[in-house]
This record gives structure tokens, C-alpha cells and sequence, in this order.
């Protein structure tokens, strides 16, 4: 992924997506409406999310959150990166690349590498998953989010990089519990 050095979230893109721009631009009506994948983030909200499998170069999903009205404006968007099996180093090993990158990129932002943390909301269906962030936050306290998520129940590891408003950010926050 080649990035655009960014000094506020909207300047920094992925796919040729970032917060701010109209989903029309890209996509017909039809297609956003066609690929909506519900979130309970979202729920009671009127914010919606579209996915899409093998979108652009780099990504297996690519996944964005806009306000549902006329315009359809992205406040969060996230590229996904799947492993075939659980493979907790593989992904952490391209975590560090990646964060290196993020890390000249932001030099002016607040990083915070949280290290493995448990996925309190998936402990009924998934009890041992766990997720790695490392965090760069924006002034205006928008965010980009880094990291591997592993769900060994369903054998699987995914490379997440998250862009997301201050908005979004209230909605999806959740408490970080560390990995004993």
C-alpha cells in the first residue's frame, strides 16, 4: 500500500477511499445498497456499512460506514487482510511493516501500541479471541487503527487497518481488557 502523507483524517486514503468523500463518487446506489453488511455498532444509528470482497490491489474486504442519507458520506472505512489459518506471527510480523510505515507517516500523532487484548464482545461465541491495536489519534480525536485479530474457533487470523471519525469512534469503542 502506497500511503498519502495526511495531517488530518480526511487527507489519508486507502483504495482511493477517505472520511469525507460521497460513496456515490465511486459506487452506483444500487451496488452500496447491494452489499450492505449489518454491524451492531450501527444499529439504531444512521450510519450503515457496505463491504466488499477483493476490492482494489491490496485488500481480501474492504468495509465502509457513511451517514445513510442522500449523500452517503464515509466517517470509517477498513481494509482486511485474511489469513488462510490462525497465524498469529505471520500477521503481527506484517503489523510491524505497516506500523513502521504509519509511524513516519504520523510522526506528529499519539501512538499507543495497546499489545494482545481480549475481544470482550465476542467472549459467548468466540471465548479465545484476541486482538493486537496499535493507535495513532488525530487532534480532532478521529483515529487510525492497526491491527491483528485472531478467532482460533474459526481458525482464522485478519490484518485489519481501520480509519474512522470521532463519531465512529464513540460508537465503536469498547473496553480493552488485557490478555493474562
Amino acid at each position: 500500500q502506497s500511503w498519502t502523507k495526511a495531517d488530518d483524517i480526511s487527507e489519508f486514503e486507502i483504495e482511493g477511499i477517505s472520511i469525507g468523500i460521497s460513496l456515490l463518487d465511486l459506487f452506483s446506489l444500487e451496488k452500496i445498497n447491494n452489499n450492505i453488511s449489518v454491524g451492531e455498532n450501527y444499529k439504531n444509528t444512521n450510519f450503515k456499512r457496505m463491504c466488499l470482497d477483493n476490492y482494489g490491489s491490496t485488500y481480501d474486504r474492504f468495509c465502509a460506514t457513511f451517514y445513510d442519507d442522500k449523500k452517503k458520506i464515509v466517517s470509517a472505512y477498513q481494509g482486511q487482510l485474511k489469513y488462510e489459518k490462525l497465524n498469529y506471527q505471520k500477521c503481527k510480523q506484517d503489523m510491524k511493516k505497516i506500523d513502521d510505515d504509519l509511524s513516519n507517516l504520523f510522526q506528529n500523532l499519539n501512538k499507543k501500541d495497546w499489545g494482545e487484548l481480549i475481544m470482550s464482545g465476542f467472549q459467548e461465541i468466540s471465548p479465545d479471541s484476541t486482538y493486537h491495536p496499535i493507535t495513532f489519534d488525530f487532534k480532532d480525536n478521529s483515529r487510525v487503527q492497526l491491527g491483528c485479530y485472531n478467532h482460533p474457533v474459526a481458525d482464522m487470523t485478519v490484518l485489519k487497518i481501520m480509519v474512522y471519525n470521532a463519531e465512529i469512534r464513540k460508537l465503536i469503542t469498547m473496553v480493552a481488557k488485557e490478555k493474562q
